[in-house]
């Protein structure tokens, strides 16, 4: 501050003088430090407003003038869930600046600030520049809400469904409703895949968080055992699907496949198309080939043409074949191999094989003759 006029000031004896004492911006009069002529008890500047007068001035005198800041308060508080720093009352000089902060407590998020009355946003940091005045800063915090978003694909459902907004700290559980003949197939947690879980919990949650739940239609395995054929197999097939709807293919040397049966060697239980509503097994039905047999009497008689099984002895049903001046020898399928038995296995020619009956004679008389009519029984 300054005093004017200032330093040495010459005045008239007898007459009168006025000084003014003029603090700096900030700044106030020490009065209590206000001294004329070295002495203050009761020195009070006229109208205590910075202006002394000396009357008819007699003698040489003396004014010293103390200043001092201006001391201002900032008065901070917070509501519950949170503190501010620093905090309650607390003292300032003037011009000085000051930094507020902000902590919301775990789980919890700034609402809002307000200074001097007026909100200043849901700010974590408040800074009063160059204080001039006092000034009032009031927090309040409230608990931070998240979005669980859940959603399902295929025939099925979650519950609840869609976004549910939860506080910090809470639960949230999900339950999971396929459609008849659909099943939970994984379920998405966050992106990952935490199985197939009938239901879900997020525990004491701190974030928000996603779950997609994916259904599939339920599945069954149908066997179908060849039966006795080549290679036995087991499909999965959809429920409600036909299992025959793309035959399964078996092959059986020496058989015809005769479709599939619900019931082994059984076919009266035949079906053409088969529901898939369960696991199941279908047999297959075989029907023995037959093959024709013909026995060629190669230049006798009494050859014919018979049907036989698969691997049916074909020689058991041979016929009685003859030929003059020879002997049945037996049956041969080439010329030189004759077989007592011989299982059907293909259409088949089989050959009478014959040794010519031989004759011994004198002159014209026939002394003694070998062999006799060829004959053969089946």
């Amino acid at each position: 501050g300054s005093i004017s006029p200032g330093g040495v000031v010459k005045v008239g004896a007898g007459l009168n003088a006025m000084f003014t004492v003029t603090p700096d911006p900030g700044y106030y009069i020490d009065f209590t430090n206000f001294t004329v002529d070295g002495w203050g008890d009761d020195l009070i500047p006229s109208g205590a407003n910075g202006v002394y007068y000396f009357y008819n001035v007699q003698t040489n005198h003396t004014i010293d003038a103390q200043f001092l800041p201006y001391q201002y308060e900032i008065n901070t508080s917070a509501g519950s869930n949170g503190s501010v720093s620093p905090n309650g009352a607390t003292s300032f000089t003037y011009g000085e600046n000051e930094t507020i902060t902000i902590t919301p407590n775990t789980g919890y998020h700034v609402l809002n600030v307000t200074v001097d009355g007026s909100s200043v946003g849901a700010v974590t940091q408040y800074v009063f520049n160059n204080i001039t005045t006092g000034h009032v800063l009031v927090a309040t915090f409230a608990i931070d809400t998240f979005t669980l978003t859940s959603s399902s694909s295929g025939s099925g459902s979650v519950s609840p469904s869609g976004n549910t907004f939860k506080d910090y700290g809470t639960s949230q559980s999900y339950s999971f409703i396929p459609s008849a003949n659909y099943h939970v197939a994984n379920v998405l947690v966050d992106g990952v895949n935490v199985g197939n879980p009938s239901s879900y919990t997020f525990s004491s949650i701190s974030a928000s968080h996603t779950i997609l739940v994916n259904f599939s239609i339920d599945t069954y395995t149908v066997t179908f055992n060849a039966n006795g054929g080549d290679t036995t197999t087991s499909l999965s097939f959809n429920y409600g699907s036909n299992a025959l709807e793309t035959p399964t293919t078996v092959t059986r040397t020496g058989y015809s496949f005769g479709g599939w049966a619900t019931k082994q060697n059984d076919s009266s239980t035949l079906v053409t198309s088969l529901t898939v509503t369960e696991s199941k097994t279908l047999y297959a039905i075989w029907n023995i080939n037959s093959y024709t047999v013909i026995f060629n009497a190669n230049g006798g008689s009494g050859g014919n043409t018979v049907t036989r099984q698969y691997l049916s002895d074909a020689i058991a049903v041979a016929p009685t074949v003859t030929r003059t001046g020879y002997t049945f020898a037996g049956w041969s399928l080439d010329s030189s191999t004759i077989v007592t038995t011989y299982p059907v296995t293909s259409n088949i020619t089989i050959y009478a094989q014959w040794v010519p009956d031989i004759a011994i004679t004198s002159g014209s008389d026939i002394k003694t003759t070998f062999g006799r009519a060829a004959s053969s029984t089946a």
